[in-house]
């Protein structure tokens, strides 16, 4: 689709996702020839906001600067998009030909600086190409993770209570950090002597201001506010077994292309020697604590019982329920498997 002076309206879409491709290609060289390409070679005209830069994997098309590309396209701003190669508009098959189909829908064409690509079987093949090479990037890229893991380095983000190490001599190993250690203590010793949920202990560290992960590295909360602990924050910090014993684990579970995670077996885990912060009573005392509470939680219950979670038959030492009738709401009784 053209304008009416016959001069296409183009975008300029730069990705660069990680350090190693700056080296090599980076946006700069990027822009340069595509650019060259669209202006001095086709002729096409490009607005300086037209210019996209994005930093995200191509492994998917959720990313800032694509998400502008499309909002362009739906709003018959662009007629054409350049790209320097295909690999830096999708590296998966199937973002590829569902955006693609997408933008074509709308009128926008999809042009590569340093690629002919105008035959369709072609850019088949060169996104099995891009695809392939992904797979490549993913399993170098793992590879290397799994050796720093087995020499003891922390690959991951750091864990409330420690800092990562930028010293020589143990260079992305766990460290204590004192003032967040103090408070981890601090939430296991409220959580077991005052035995109340995690929703109640969230709230609790919120009024006695105490820093979450999130503030103490600075960023700012624009809809809650600081010092907002959730209940997943709280049950971390309870329920993780290397606070206690000094050792994490890595590897535990399998995520294959396009199906759900899975465990894996315990002999392929990788195991990483971390500081202790708490001793092991309390981390045991707290797992008594957490198993009374899921025991006795009021989750979706529909009515009160004085009595409910709490008997049992004196014969056969199962658990009586709590029941009630429809149509008479006061009447509530408890029964066994087979009697009442």
């Amino acid at each position: 689709m053209e304008n009416n002076k016959n001069i296409l309206r183009a975008a300029i879409y730069i990705r660069v996702s990680s350090d190693d491709q700056k080296k090599g290609y980076g946006p700069q060289m990027q822009l340069e020839e595509t650019k060259e390409a669209a202006i001095d070679r086709d002729g096409c005209a490009v607005r300086e906001d037209h210019i996209i830069n994005d930093s995200k994997s191509g492994a998917t098309d959720n990313r800032p600067g694509w998400k502008r590309i499309r909002e362009l396209a739906r709003k018959r701003e662009i007629d054409v998009i350049y790209f320097w190669k295909l690999d830096r508009m999708m590296r998966d098959e199937h973002y590829f030909f569902a955006n693609e189909k997408e933008l074509q829908d709308q009128g926008v064409g999809l042009r590569f600086a340093t690629q002919d690509l105008k035959d369709r079987l072609t850019r088949i093949i060169h996104v099995g190409i891009a695809a392939d090479e992904r797979e490549k990037i993913l399993a170098r890229t793992q590879g290397g993770r799994k050796r720093a893991i087995r020499d003891g380095k922390w690959c991951g983000p750091r864990p409330y209570g420690y800092n990562i190490s930028t010293q020589a001599s143990d260079r992305a190993h766990l460290v204590v950090n004192k003032e967040e250690s103090e408070n981890v203590n601090l939430i296991h010793r409220l959580f077991n002597e005052e035995g109340s949920s995690m929703q109640k202990l969230a709230k609790k560290l919120q009024e006695m201001r105490i820093p979450t992960l999130f503030d103490t590295q600075n960023k700012k909360k624009y809809r809650n506010g600081p010092y907002l602990w959730s209940i997943g924050s709280v049950g971390r910090i309870l329920k993780r077994e290397y606070y206690s014993t000094g050792k994490a684990h890595f590897n535990m579970v399998e995520r294959p292309r396009g199906e759900k995670p899975k465990p894996r077996p315990r002999e392929e885990w990788i195991e990483v020697s971390v500081p202790p912060i708490i001793s092991m009573d309390t981390y045991l005392k707290t797992q008594e604590r957490l198993k009374i509470n899921a025991k006795y939680a009021r989750r979706r219950s529909k009515r009160n019982y004085l009595f409910a979670k709490k008997l049992v038959c004196s014969k056969c030492n199962l658990k009586l329920s709590a029941c009630c009738r429809p149509d008479r709401e006061h009447a509530k009784y408890y029964r066994g498997d087979g009697w009442r």
